[in-house]
């Protein structure tokens, strides 16, 4: 604390060389943004949850003890700390599937109304749709293997990949 903070850039790939060459003077010029630390983001905080809880298994305790030792959580109020750590214990845990003695409290024509309104739904662009397909397909510069080594690791990222795709890789 109170000290100047020192580091260095190095960029680990051709696309990162433009962003470095970049930020560097903007960084030696002080010409940064001052940064706020957000205090116990409970959005950020669900998606860590999920992250860890989906790779292994948490005792929950542990799990709470060790989220409380992340900064940002420190301090989380009594009422986060009991209701909230509760409730997600509880989803984290139960059965995601309907009881039978149960609705959804979600009306039926307001999903209806959501999904097949067209205004309701953000328009993406089909250009955007197609680069971001060819991105994911792997077919745009940059993002196709280039190795023997980056296609094997690519295919063990799929469970399999349809036909077509294969054959454009090939």
């Amino acid at each position: 604390m109170n000290q100047i903070s020192r580091g260095s850039l190095f960029p680990t790939h051709p696309k990162d060389l433009l962003e470095v060459a970049v930020l560097a003077p903007a960084i030696l010029s002080h010409d940064v943004e001052s940064f706020k630390m957000v205090q116990s983001p409970l959005d950020v905080l669900a998606q860590v949850i999920v992250s860890m809880v989906g790779v292994e298994a948490w005792d929950i305790d542990r799990l709470h003890t060790d989220l409380k030792a992340s900064y940002p959580y420190r301090n989380l109020s009594p009422f986060v700390q009991s209701d909230w750590w509760r409730q997600v214990s509880q989803y984290m845990y139960m059965d995601d599937s309907l009881k039978p003695d149960k609705r959804s409290r979600l009306w039926e024509s307001l999903l209806r109304e959501v999904v097949f309104t067209p205004g309701l739904r953000p328009t993406v662009s089909r250009r955007v749709i197609e680069r971001f397909e060819m991105k994911r397909k792997r077919l745009s510069p940059g993002y196709s293997p280039q190795t023997v080594r980056e296609l094997l690791d690519w295919v063990v990222e799929w469970v399999a990949i349809p036909k077509d795709e294969w054959e454009d890789l090939l």
